[in-house]
């Protein structure tokens, strides 16, 4: 038998996500102002991504969940300032992989996706062991029922992976 879930309890987990996710970004944010990256979060996000690998708008698009047409002006930026290039797929002409440029590699250059000092980091420690590992197995259960187990564990794993934790 289900628990009823009230509507108040999932405006309140929603409102602690969007905090959680916007707290990340800050972190990011700084870490990236203080090494004079010239790029916001989102376009070190993809940039993070495109590092570990060849990617298209589309493959962009599917991995971020976010739109085509959210992604294509910060690929033109990131183009436009020399960090991102477009290759030709010979056997596909339609498909455009981007790749980082010298400049865009050199920015990468220890910048890592999340730090030892990130607000997220510490609070985690202060949490201890057992409360972190709950906390991962309630969110995955979580994500897993909003976008798929499978997709969830796939993006997970495709992430841990490139970060190499």
């Amino acid at each position: 038998m289900k628990k009823r879930v009230s509507v108040s309890a999932a405006s309140e987990i929603k409102l602690l996500a969007f905090m959680f996710m916007k707290t990340a970004r800050q972190d990011i944010g700084r870490r990236l102002k203080a090494r004079g990256a010239g790029v916001n979060p989102l376009g070190f996000g993809v940039l993070n991504m495109v590092r570990h690998g060849k990617r298209t708008l589309s493959d962009l698009s599917r991995e971020t969940m976010l739109a085509p047409a959210t992604l294509v002006p910060v690929i033109n930026t990131l183009e436009r300032k020399g960090l991102i290039e477009r290759q030709r797929d010979e056997r596909d002409r339609r498909r455009s992989p981007l790749r980082l440029t010298k400049r865009g590699e050199k920015i990468m250059a220890g910048i890592s996706f999340i730090g030892e000092n990130d607000l997220i980091t510490r609070n985690l420690k202060k949490l201890g062991e057992r409360d972190v590992s709950e906390l991962q197995r309630i969110l995955r259960k979580l994500v897993g029922g909003l976008i798929g187990e499978k997709k969830m564990k796939e993006m997970v794993e495709s992430h841990m992976t490139k970060a190499g934790d």
